[in-house]
């Protein structure tokens, strides 16, 4: 059910949404930009209303950040923007992998080019290796930790301080381009 709220004189827009199966509130932005309040079947709309109001600064720069996203964001048709992107996203891929296995030497099977939902990438234990075509939109650096986190993945399937020393040795600064790209949203 959409509803508007005023906060600090904006109006804010949400979809209220109530499920028999969530147990708390619960305030979150969709991927296209609309703000969603979750709340437990029986909790009062006023709790949901108190609950966006006292995070009303973050929810302000959630949007804002949002917004400043959306201008470097590709197209807004996934699908399109998939078709449109795969082979130059596989070709950056390849270079970037290439780059980066100059350190490990490692074998692998195959590059996979895909549209993930919430990963930029994975490493099964076939040694294929995954990413996802919006690697093409991130900064070079951002994208290099992937691959060098993905690579890493090919000797260690977990996430071991000997994983950790086998991103370092191409990455070194990864713990500040993971925390960058936690920050962004896929």
């Amino acid at each position: 059910m959409k509803k508007s709220l005023l906060i600090s004189g904006q109006k804010i827009n949400y979809v209220l949404i109530r499920r028999k199966g969530t147990k708390c509130a619960r305030v979150s932005l969709r991927r296209d930009g609309e703000l969603v309040l979750s709340l437990p079947w029986y909790c009062p709309a006023r709790f949901g209303k108190a609950l966006l109001e006292e995070n009303a600064a973050l929810i302000k720069a959630w949007i804002q950040k949002f917004a400043e996203n959306k201008k470097n964001a590709p197209p807004a048709d996934p699908l399109k923007s998939y078709r449109h992107c795969k082979s130059r996203a596989r070709k950056f891929i390849h270079e970037r992998v290439k780059e980066c296995n100059k350190i490990y030497q490692f074998s692998f099977n195959r590059i996979a080019i895909k549209d993930h939902y919430s990963r930029w990438g994975s490493c099964s234990g076939k040694k294929n290796l995954n990413f996802n075509y919006r690697l093409l939109f991130l900064p070079i650096h951002l994208a290099d930790y992937v691959v060098a986190h993905e690579l890493s993945h090919l000797r260690e399937l977990n996430h071991s301080p000997r994983f950790w020393a086998l991103v370092a040795k191409v990455i070194p600064d990864y713990r500040k381009r993971r925390l960058e790209l936690k920050r962004r949203e896929i």
